[in-house]
């Protein structure tokens, strides 16, 4: 939270977006909070010259940040971690998943209670409802 009071005080003009994965209280304080396409999508509709600050993967952020030398995008944390697990996210992972599915092999399955799976799936379906 104090990132986004720290950016506030610094750039008084700046949005701040987010994925809905951040904190709760930066979220609640946060211009705009979307799914990782609304982000872009965000990105991409700012006016030249707009200062955004978004809370989100840093390897998202950068190639924001690169794709759009017009607008002013920073990292809410620059002190943050890349997220590993969203770098997996490509073609060669997904073709590897899709091999095992056919092969007849679960892969990586995790387990959870009922109570957790039925709120995992309501995290889902929200951010889902987001992108669209």
């Amino acid at each position: 939270m104090h990132h986004v009071q720290n950016l506030r005080r610094q750039y008084p003009d700046i949005k701040i977006i987010v994925h809905p994965e951040c904190a709760h209280e930066v979220t609640a304080a946060a211009d705009f909070v979307g799914s990782t396409s609304a982000l872009i999508n965000y990105v991409k509709q700012a006016p030249v010259g707009t200062r955004i600050a978004i809370g989100t993967d840093n390897n998202l952020v950068g190639r924001l940040k690169a794709n759009h030398p017009t607008k002013k995008v920073m990292f809410l944390n620059p002190f943050s971690c890349a997220c590993i697990l969203m770098n997996r996210i490509d073609l060669p992972h997904l073709a590897w998943t899709m091999d095992q599915l056919a092969a007849g092999k679960s892969g990586h399955v995790i387990k959870v209670d009922s109570q957790t799976a039925y709120w995992a799936k309501q995290a889902l379906d929200r951010m889902l409802k987001l992108s669209l």
